[in-house]
């Protein structure tokens, strides 16, 4: 195998994993109806970070705080 060519799959291979990880990170952004304060909120009290009766007030608090801004 040449250099040449392993340099060429190499870019190659390279220029696909950045698609890949941009793909993936841009989508779920693009989907409407999407609450990233609630959304991320919800995955900590699931996992016992948070007690679940205080979650509204929390994202109302984020909400005025990020209003600002």
């Amino acid at each position: 195998m040449s250099i040449a060519l392993l340099v060429r799959r190499l870019g190659l291979f390279l220029v696909v994993v950045w698609a890949a990880a941009t793909f993936n990170f841009i989508v779920p952004r693009l989907a409407p109806g999407r609450d990233p304060i609630q959304q991320r909120l919800g995955q900590m009290a699931a996992q016992g970070g948070y007690q679940q009766e205080g979650i509204n007030e929390m994202v109302k608090a984020y909400r005025r705080s990020w209003r600002r801004c």
